[in-house]
């Protein structure tokens, strides 16, 4: 009997390696017939199925063309008392609308309307002349001093530096007569410190003095000279020959013998001792004199406070 392989989704009969060819070509035969059979009902709902991209006409949209045949053309200007939330009973020349209720109603202006007090007239001038509205407003496009600018953003008490001799409008200069200061940063409290002015410090000024005399004494340290390092030289002798010898100095008679004298000299060379040398010096100075120019450039500012 044939293995009964089939597909996983729809149970398509397959071949199997344990079955015989014959009941494997009838099974594929079954097969074949079944796969023909489902893409003819696919291939037939296909055909009753709208394109992926398509589109339609007013009539296919159920309701459309009603809805579109009650609106409004798009030609069509209304007047104003048409509107159903405006009332133009008593109407005149002149009149603004006003909201009252639901309904905007006309009504005439007059200076009763303004919370603020009373004008003389009920309406605004004929016209404005050019050059009272120039001398009334300033230009779109402006700018202003600080000292015209009120509220910024500085407490009162805030210390602030100024390049300027007087301090701004809202401002107290610090008047101290002897500020004379050079800027410092710090981590810690604000305050003052040092000495010295500080067009004092930094000025043209000349250097002088006198070093201190100091005498000078003590000894080189002992050093042994070898032979090699000493000059070469020899040292002279004479030597006296006895007995008629002969020799190269001077011969002379004594008795039986006959004397002569020779020269002689010793061999190069010289001595290995330590030896040292004192000095001693007179206590002495030197003058120092120079001229430095510390005149470095500053800008001067002021210190105020805010009002």
């Amino acid at each position: 009997m044939p293995v009964n392989n089939t597909t996983s989704n729809r149970g398509y009969q397959l071949p199997h390696a344990t079955n015989f060819l014959d009941e494997d070509v009838a099974r594929l035969i079954a097969a074949l017939g079944a796969i023909d059979t489902d893409m003819a009902a696919v291939m037939a709902g296909l055909l009753s199925r709208a394109a992926a991209t398509h589109g339609h006409v007013i009539n296919d949209v159920a309701g459309l063309q009603a809805a579109l045949d009650a609106k409004m053309s798009a030609s069509v200007q209304l007047a104003l008392a048409a509107l159903s939330d405006v009332d133009l009973t008593g109407a005149a020349a002149g009149m603004f609308l006003r909201l009252i209720g639901n309904k905007w109603s006309p009504i005439a202006f007059d200076a009763s309307m303004i919370a603020s007090g009373t004008v003389p007239e009920a309406r605004l001038p004929a016209g404005l002349a050019a050059t009272a509205l120039a001398a009334a407003f300033a230009p779109l496009s402006h700018t202003h001093p600080p000292s015209q600018i009120s509220g910024l953003p500085a407490p009162s008490g805030t210390r602030m530096l100024f390049q300027q001799t007087t301090a701004p409008t809202g401002w107290t200069k610090d008047a101290n007569p002897g500020y004379n200061h050079s800027l410092r940063v710090t981590g810690g409290a604000a305050g003052y410190g040092g000495s010295l002015a500080f067009t004092a410090v930094f000025a043209d000024r000349g250097i002088a003095g006198v070093t201190n005399g100091v005498a000078a004494g003590g000894s080189v340290g002992d050093t042994t000279l070898s032979t090699a390092q000493m000059p070469w030289h020899q040292h002279a002798f004479v030597e006296i020959g006895g007995n008629g010898g002969s020799g190269s100095g001077e011969a002379y008679d004594d008795g039986p013998y006959r004397l002569r004298t020779y020269s002689r000299v010793t061999d190069g060379a010289g001595l290995s001792l330590a030896h040292g040398h004192s000095f001693t010096g007179s206590a002495h100075s030197h003058s120092v004199s120079a001229s430095l120019n510390m005149s470095v450039a500053y800008v001067d500012v002021i210190i105020a406070q805010k009002d």
